[in-house]
């Protein structure tokens, strides 16, 4: 994938983490968001919902298990296969999002994938591994 962006959200608080903020906060999960129209620092995107993407829904990911580092890089180390569509969804998926929850919630990071993908009934989204890179510049 290419270069990414933080979000401002996630920007203010690795600065309330460095800095010894006195509202310390601690992300308890971290959900993968399918995006059909890309976020940008001023404006949230589009997420797939259930009822448009039939069989939706963010894919939880473990930060200590599922991610590796490299470098100033964390990447996933294995294959993340999302749930089948029980439906044709209605716009191509452009690119995803790390959200701290698993409705609602903050995003903290996104990107575009190389290539829109279409999803259709019986179709599942799959990020082969090392294909998710956040990177920090």
């Amino acid at each position: 994938m290419a270069p990414n962006a933080k979000t401002n959200y996630c920007e203010d608080l690795a600065l309330q983490t460095v800095l010894g903020a006195a509202f310390s906060y601690v992300e308890v999960g971290v959900w993968i968001a399918l995006m059909t129209t890309m976020p940008t620092d001023t404006t949230a995107g589009v997420e797939c919902d259930a009822p448009s993407y039939p069989g939706y829904a963010r894919f939880q990911v473990s930060p200590s298990t599922l991610w590796e580092w490299q470098a100033n890089t964390r990447q996933n180390v294995s294959q993340i296969d999302y749930f089948v569509a029980t439906g044709n969804w209605p716009n191509p998926i452009v690119g995803i999002a790390l959200m701290n929850r698993a409705n609602g919630g903050n995003m903290l990071w996104y990107d575009a994938i190389p290539t829109p993908r279409t999803v259709l009934n019986g179709q599942r989204i799959s990020f082969p591994a090392a294909s998710i890179k956040v990177i920090e510049t």
